[in-house]
């Protein structure tokens, strides 16, 4: 419970062991697993597992270390990535012996929607940019995300991505805790281990099973109030329903929002089929309320809808300068001057805040287009100017300091993000020339050097390749080597000078996780994790239909698998210890939990 209840929660600082550096939240799995393994020695058994779990992670963690071995670049890392596959497959056949021996899924299951409660807690308190909320969150990321000077919300996790992808997939089973605490079916826990010891106990449990289920489903409320939460409980469940939500939407991602609403499209639905129309009404009217606050965000953040309708950050930002005529200078010297600008971009220009917006300008040598001073005076807005809008300033120019033909490049600044100048983000500055000679004024210092150096020229920075492009080289790169690939992770360290980049983000992966898998494991890589995720899905369908009523833990797990998977076709997430780990649990559950659903099916054919 504890290790699940961190996955979270990992520390950017890791600790060294052998060749291994290892992560907080891996060494407390690690730990776990240790006791796990010295149980089974001490009771001289093997895991109590299904045959399909141990059958396919067994050959999906071995061809990934083959693949490993066998890759021609980024060996160790390729190396270290099947590693912790293999930790993954552990704790997937750790949990599914617990659950099959001695139960306990709700409190497992607990223990993950706690630790992201928390999280998405913390997450929301970030989004105030408040000093201490960000010193509280650091040991957990290297820097925040931001997106054109735009938080996004990534609390306890390194990047926003992975936030919204762990958020999302344990949506469904915190909304179908709403079943779970009205009790009106054995929800895997007490059932679950009577149905594994013998065919007559697993008729009794199923007998019991349903008398509590018809008992409970008669003192529902009947319609139009189905949707009465009873007690703090289920005003709980909708609160973390929503922090979950919340959390989610304010990471910006794009992928993540589609999924969301897909989940909730599909929970009434999965509630219906399982346990009638009393838990359809309930679920739907949670997942209308829920989807309500997607729309009330969308209604009342214009940044929110902005980044719906458009992804590309060059598009958010752009500014018109009619700069006044300035002919000459005397060397440092200080001097006025008039400047209308227009917002032609579609987000507005703070002119407060922890990152506001300024005027700045650059020095450009006239003659060999080299900067000569990069970091110009800043002149602040005396507002905040939304798209479309017009504003006067008055701004204070420095001139360089030795005599010269210069180039004054006007620019806008976003300050305090890595990218933050206009002019790196495609928008081009205005330029003045401007000739530097005679005197300089007495008593006028030249400004401090710049530290770091002025970068020689003025350029826009472009961002990571589109995910067309990215695609590309990936299956490019699966055709040269087709059956094991390039090696796991390999391709985010290689993807460059196929796209003719000598430099680019070695954290972008594929953004794809089957392309992810095919090009680092090849078909056979691939092949393994579709039949791992093949055989849980449909172990996981059968005891839906054999057990009646199902389990809501079962339900919830299938339905973050199908999270994992929906999103997996726009992003990575199986390098990630939070989420590979949260992926692995989910299968592991599904096991712990599908155990007996084939004796049952075959004992009501005969």
């Amino acid at each position: 419970m504890l290790a699940l209840a961190i996955l979270p929660f990992e520390l950017a600082a890791g600790v060294s062991v052998g060749p291994l550096t290892l992560t907080n939240v891996e060494l407390l799995i690690s730990g776990a697993l240790g006791l796990w393994l010295a149980l089974l020695a001490a009771e001289r058994r093997a895991p109590a597992v299904p045959r399909w779990l141990a059958g396919c992670a067994a050959v999906l963690v071995s061809v990934l270390l083959l693949s490993a071995a066998l890759a021609a670049d980024e060996r160790s890392g390729a190396i270290r990535f099947a590693l912790r596959q293999g930790q993954g497959a552990l704790l997937a056949l750790c949990i599914a012996d617990t659950l099959r021996r001695s139960g306990g899924a709700s409190r497992l299951a607990g223990a993950l929607l706690a630790g992201a409660g928390l999280s998405a807690a913390l997450g929301l308190v970030e989004l105030s940019e408040a000093p201490a909320a960000l010193a509280l969150l650091a040991p957990f990321k290297s820097e925040s995300t931001y997106m054109g000077g735009l938080i996004r919300l990534s609390a306890t996790f390194s990047y926003a991505n992975t936030a919204a992808q762990y958020y999302e997939a344990l949506l469904p089973l915190s909304v179908l805790l709403l079943i779970a605490g009205d009790r009106a079916q054995g929800i895997g826990d007490r059932g679950a281990q009577l149905g594994r010891r013998s065919p007559q106990v697993n008729h009794e449990a199923h007998e019991v099973h349903e008398g509590r289920a018809a008992a409970v489903s008669a003192s529902w409320p009947s319609w139009p109030s189905w949707f009465k939460p009873s007690g703090h409980f289920h005003l709980s469940v909708l609160v973390l329903g929503a922090l979950l939500v919340l959390a989610t939407l304010f990471t910006y991602s794009r992928a993540a929002l589609l999924v969301t609403a897909l989940l909730l499209l599909l929970l009434p639905v999965a509630a219906g089929l399982s346990w009638g129309r009393a838990a359809l009404g309930r679920i739907g009217l949670a997942c209308v309320g829920l989807l309500a606050v997607i729309v009330g965000v969308a209604a009342v953040s214009p940044t929110f809808r902005l980044r719906v309708s458009e992804p590309e950050l060059a598009n958010w930002y752009s500014a018109r300068y009619q700069p006044a005529p300035l002919a000459a200078l005397a060397p440092n010297e200080l001097r006025p001057v008039p400047i209308t600008l227009r917002n032609s971009g579609r987000i507005a220009w703070d002119h407060a805040g922890t990152r506001p917006v300024r005027l700045a300008y650059h020095w450009i040598d006239a003659t060999t287009g080299q900067i000569v001073r990069f970091e110009g005076r800043r002149t602040p807005l005396p507002h905040t100017i939304q798209p479309g809008a017009t504003v006067a300033l008055t701004a204070t120019v420095q001139a360089p300091e030795r005599p010269g033909r210069y180039i004054l490049a006007w620019d806008m600044l976003r300050e305090h993000i890595g990218r933050g100048w206009f002019s790196q983000m495609g928008v081009p500055p205005a330029r003045v020339t401007v000739v530097v000679g005679g005197v300089p004024p007495p008593g006028v210092k030249p400004p401090p050097p710049e530290r770091p150096a002025a970068p020689s020229s003025i350029m826009a920075q472009p961002g990571p390749p589109g995910r067309r492009a990215l695609w590309g080289v990936a299956l490019e790169l699966w055709r040269e080597r087709p059956l094991l690939g390039i090696g796991p992770d390999v391709f985010r360290h290689i993807y460059g000078p196929r796209l003719g980049l000598t430099l680019f983000d070695s954290r972008v992966h594929t953004n794809n996780l089957y392309l992810e898998l095919l090009t680092g494991a090849g078909v056979l890589g691939l092949g393994a994790f579709l039949a791992l995720i093949g055989c849980c899905l449909w172990a996981g369908w059968r005891a839906l239909t054999v057990h009646r009523p199902p389990s809501t833990v079962l339900l919830g797990a299938l339905l973050g698998i199908v999270a994992f998977l929906a999103h997996g076709m726009l992003d990575v997430f199986l390098a990630f210890t939070p989420t590979y780990a949260l992926l692995w649990s989910l299968i592991g559950i599904v096991a712990g939990l599908t155990a007996g659903a084939g004796e049952r099916s075959g004992r009501q054919a005969t």
